[in-house]
């Protein structure tokens, strides 16, 4: 679920066209921060925006950067009540070459990973990932500051519906994001852990 403001530090590399959305049933505003700018800060060079002003569902945000390096994206529910939750949501940020975007065609939406269910939970989620191809994959989970908590999965996967169970005894309440990597390709999804 949204909280007012949910940020995400991610890495970018130049000349590729990223694409961030959500899914569920949301109506994201996006801005994308340069790197050097302070996470949780809305100071800094903004080098991507989108805001259709509550016009479009799961709203999406296109870009391409000229620097590699470290960006931060600012997701605001278009409501953006302070002190209340939006509705549950998945960031899902795809990579294509800018050969590929050049051409018109993208990455095929190859693989998902789903919201984690139970979410809020305690202390036991599970997380759904699903392929149509074979790959290797990463699969880790973050604190809200960044740093890796658990990798819950290393490897190859095959074709079809994967199921990771991610036991967070010992973790204090808070905000976590498990991210999927697969190729050039991540997908990030938020839970939250209620003691």
């Amino acid at each position: 679920m949204f909280t007012d403001v949910d940020w995400y530090r991610i890495e970018l590399v130049s000349g590729v066209e990223y694409t961030f959305e959500t899914l569920g049933n949301a109506d994201p505003i996006f801005h994308l921060y340069g790197a050097g700018v302070a996470d949780g800060s809305n100071t800094g060079i903004q080098v991507g925006f989108n805001d259709d002003g509550g016009e479009l569902l799961n709203a999406k945000l296109v870009f391409t950067p000229t620097t590699s390096g470290i960006y931060f994206l600012r997701v605001a529910d278009f409501t953006n009540n302070p002190g209340k939750q939006g509705p549950a949501y998945t960031l899902r940020i795809t990579a294509a070459s800018s050969t590929d975007s050049q051409q018109g065609s993208e990455l095929p939406n190859t693989v998902m990973l789903y919201a984690a269910y139970p979410n809020p939970f305690n202390p036991v989620t599970t997380l759904t990932v699903e392929m149509s191809d074979v790959g290797e994959a990463s699969l880790d989970v973050f604190s809200t500051t960044g740093q890796r908590v658990a990798s819950l999965f290393e490897g190859v996967l095959l074709p079809g519906q994967h199921m990771f169970r991610w036991v967070a005894e010992g973790r204090p309440s808070g905000v976590y994001l498990a991210r999927l990597r697969v190729g050039g390709e991540m997908r990030v999804t938020r839970m939250v852990l209620l003691k």
